[in-house]
């Protein structure tokens, strides 16, 4: 009789199975006959003799069955649960460590995931290698390498699995994503991944690095003979963005690349040894005047351009600035971002950059603003939106007018808002948005936009920024916004700031906001509350607002 390990109280009660007549028959008649031809040769007929040929004959049965039971209940289980199609996208959701893993579990998986070539098709490679005399960030910083977290395990890298499913993706593009997580990674290991590789540039389509020292990236380009002929998008990428040490990478050749993207100041790109005929986006660190001008030369289907700026002073010409400005106004470069840029750069950067034609110009200041940055608000046309906001601790002015322009500068200082209103027309803001915190802090230096006739604020719930802001709301100035109808209050919805503990909004808190904005003896004709409370009676907003829509 068979035996299960299954619990009587869950088996599966089925029809019992018969064997047909004739099965029977020649299943028996061919297990006695082996039966009794194998105790002829066994000798003299015994108990043990007779215990001892049972027990072969068993184990010989077993092991002949053994590969169709495997198969059969491999095969069951499958389509007792998902398709083969289905498995396949949930396992093209995994590493590439655990898309191995999973092809071990049963014959069936196995079959299907090998011969599933677009499972392969997208593999990540890391490696975090440390030796007894590493001395990466990591290491000096926890003291001792068993406080390193989990990832940084010495030797822990999957450049073995990496190398021995490349080509398990046949002819297929390539998408290639490689990360080091130390500072101190052995440069064999970045030369490693490029010999890895070297048999398959010809099928990549997708890379991307994230480093943490100029050396591996360097290291792997270093590494490789030969183009990259199908590459359409290389991104790399590094944590320490402001980093002033660098090193210069070469790229190889990139006929077909349409994006490259070098972003973190610890690489810069070698634009003597390049040509980028496709590219449409770009992105990288800029050591010197003469690197944009090599940069734009090298890339004439340039449509996006975000530049690190790194220079520590202006040595390139005037002439130099006058072809950078000129190639920008003739090119298709819609889209320019300019990073990290210093309060002098206002003067010499900008101008260059400042090309009417572009729909979007973003300035980013990582010390003192200078006043001139502004400018790029002045070939708006008219109906100006506004925004006056922070992200990632830094202030943030964007203006779009009608037409799409966008002007935007993030830069430190508040007190640069006092210089923003001389570089942009008053009358032709129609349109503002901020947050609270920042409107009480500049509205005694905004002029009067009598346009402005629409208006949104995010506002923080927290009890005790609500009491102070209601004090600077309250203190006597001219009402900046005299044309105002619609206003929009909104929650900022930052679960930090606001939290479980976050509480309505006191009616009275919103009705220092609307005096603030128009003054005691106007009426608006809307209020909107999007995620705002009130708290208290209504019937005090009664005099300044026509309706409210929540």
């Amino acid at each position: 009789m068979l035996q299960t390990n299954i619990p009587a109280g869950d088996r599966v009660v089925a029809d019992d199975i018969i064997l047909m007549p004739e099965h029977e028959r020649e299943l028996s008649g061919l297990l006695l006959r082996v039966f009794q031809e194998t105790l002829a040769l066994a000798g003299p007929t015994t108990l043990d003799s007779i215990s001892q040929t049972v027990a072969v004959m068993h184990r010989c049965v077993t092991a002949t069955l053994a590969p169709e039971l495997r198969s059969h209940n491999a095969r069951l289980a499958t389509i007792a649960r998902l398709p083969g199609e289905v498995l396949c996208k949930i396992w093209e959701l995994l590493p590439i460590d655990d898309r191995v893993a999973i092809s071990h579990v049963c014959s069936f998986w196995r079959s299907l995931a090998i011969n599933t070539l677009g499972l392969w098709t997208e593999l990540d490679f890391h490696t975090s290698v440390h030796d007894d005399s590493c001395n990466c960030s990591a290491c000096s910083k926890q003291g001792t390498r068993s406080a390193l977290n989990r990832d940084w395990i010495p030797g822990r890298t999957n450049l073995g699995v990496f190398r021995n499913v490349l080509s398990r993706s046949g002819l297929l593009p390539l998408t290639v994503g490689a990360e080091f997580r130390i500072d101190a990674t052995p440069f064999g290991h970045a030369r490693d991944l490029a010999k890895c590789l070297q048999p398959h540039l010809h099928r990549l389509e997708i890379l991307s690095f994230h480093v943490q020292s100029p050396g591996d990236l360097a290291w792997f380009f270093d590494g490789l003979s030969s183009p990259f002929p199908k590459l359409r998008e290389l991104r790399c990428t590094s944590p320490n963005e402001q980093h002033f040490d660098y090193r210069y990478i070469t790229l190889p050749d990139l006929p077909h690349a349409e994006t490259v993207i070098v972003q973190g100041a610890v690489v810069a790109v070698n634009w003597s040894k390049i040509q980028l005929p496709l590219i449409r986006h770009l992105h990288w660190r800029c050591q010197n005047d003469d690197d944009i001008l090599r940069a734009l030369t090298a890339c004439p289907k340039l449509e996006s351009l975000t530049i690190e700026m790194a220079l520590t002073r202006s040595t390139a010409s005037s002439a130099t600035h006058d072809l950078i400005h000129a190639h920008i106004s003739r090119s298709q470069i819609r889209d320019v971002t300019v990073l990290y840029a210093r309060g002098w750069m206002g003067s010499s950067v900008l101008p260059i950059v400042h090309v009417p034609s572009l729909r979007r110009l973003h300035m980013q200041f990582s010390g003192p603003s200078h006043p001139s940055g502004f400018a790029i608000f002045q070939d708006l046309g008219d109906d100006i939106h506004l925004c006056m906001t922070v992200r990632n601790m830094m202030d943030l002015v964007t203006a779009t007018d009608s037409a799409g322009m966008c002007r935007s500068i993030q830069y430190h200082i508040n007190a640069a808002h006092f210089s923003l209103w001389k570089y942009i027309s008053h009358s032709a803001v129609t349109s503002l948005a901020f947050s609270v915190r920042e409107w009480s802090d500049v509205r005694t230096h905004m002029p009067v936009l009598s346009s402005v006739h629409s208006a949104a604020l995010s506002v923080s719930s927290d009890a005790i920024l609500l009491v102070s802001h209601i004090s600077k709301l309250q203190q006597t100035t001219p009402a900046p916004l005299p044309g105002l109808e619609t206003l929009l209050l909104s929650s900022t919805k930052n679960l930090k700031e606001d939290g479980p503990s976050a509480r309505p909004v006191p009616v009275a808190y919103v009705k220092a906001i609307l005096t603030s904005l128009k003054g005691s003896a106007a009426r608006i004709d809307k209020l909107a509350l999007d995620g705002i409370l009130l708290d208290g009676d209504r019937k005090e907003l009664g005099d300044l607002i026509v309706r409210i829509v929540e």
